[in-house]
């Protein structure tokens, strides 16, 4: 193993011990962008593009999403705003409930939010956000770089499931990667007790696409992928270092996904 990889993963141990022990999550919803190789969530910044992509996601690979009617959406992992959920009601004029039980609403951050967008007071009427989902009510659930983060995925899938009528869709944008981004796949070096005593952040649980597909099956759920992307240049240069955790993963290089999930 050349000596550069040792640099690396130095300063990578050196960055997680301190986002473990220094950073909380309020700390990094604030100043996380400027955090060195730190990824922060796009619905915090860059919501428009977001729904964009959901938008043109559902045209390619599921237009028959638009000629539903009463059409009802959750957004799971919403933030600190209701930003995209707002976004989403004017460009498509339906209802969407909006649900992130783990971080505090910004009140002031989603009238700025509002202002800098234009939303329109019909769809400020459309959008209410909400402590859980409602069960058989959604004809849609939507989330970005939220899966990675939840804990018993097959309780998720599970809820989610019950959540939706009875032809209802979902629609996940998971990220794969480590979030300190430069070292994309670095966290998948260390055993389950080392990545939890001094590394894992506390809600970051080293899930491969492999799990969330068998997680969903496991609830007879309809799975397709619609997009991955693999880095196989940083794939490679800690591949004899993979914990053996991982070893059986046959997806366990992907590190995007966009995943369709049905009824």
């Amino acid at each position: 193993m050349p000596l550069k990889f040792y640099f690396q993963l130095t300063e990578y141990i050196s960055l997680r011990l301190v986002r473990k022990f220094i950073f909380n999550y309020k700390f990094l919803l604030k100043y996380g962008k400027y955090l060195p190789y730190f990824k922060v969530n796009i619905n915090q910044e860059g919501a428009s593009q977001l729904v964009d992509r959901y938008v043109e996601l559902l045209k390619t690979h599921s237009a028959d999403f638009f000629k539903l009617e009463d059409v009802r959406i959750l957004e799971i992992g919403a933030g600190t705003t209701n930003t995209v959920g707002l976004l989403l009601a004017q460009k498509l004029g339906c209802k969407v409930d909006v649900c992130d039980p783990f971080v505090i609403f910004d009140h002031i951050a989603n009238k700025k939010n509002i202002t800098y967008y234009g939303i329109s007071d019909a769809a400020l009427s459309l959008v209410k956000r909400i402590d859980k989902p409602v069960e058989k009510e959604y004809d849609l659930i939507i989330s970005n770089s939220v899966l990675e983060h939840v804990e018993d995925i097959d309780t998720f899938f599970k809820e989610m499931k019950q959540s939706l009528k009875s032809n209802g869709k979902m629609l996940h944008i998971v990220d794969y990667r480590d979030h300190f981004f430069k070292y994309p796949y670095f966290f998948l070096i260390f055993s389950e007790k080392t990545w939890n005593r001094w590394l894992n952040p506390g809600d970051l649980y080293r899930w491969r696409l492999d799990d969330h597909i068998s997680s969903a099956y496991k609830n007879n759920l309809h799975v397709e992928i619609l997009e991955q992307t693999i880095l196989q240049n940083e794939l490679i240069l800690i591949k004899n270092k993979i914990n053996k955790l991982f070893l059986l993963k046959e997806k366990l290089g992907i590190t995007e996904a966009t995943i369709l999930i049905e009824k």
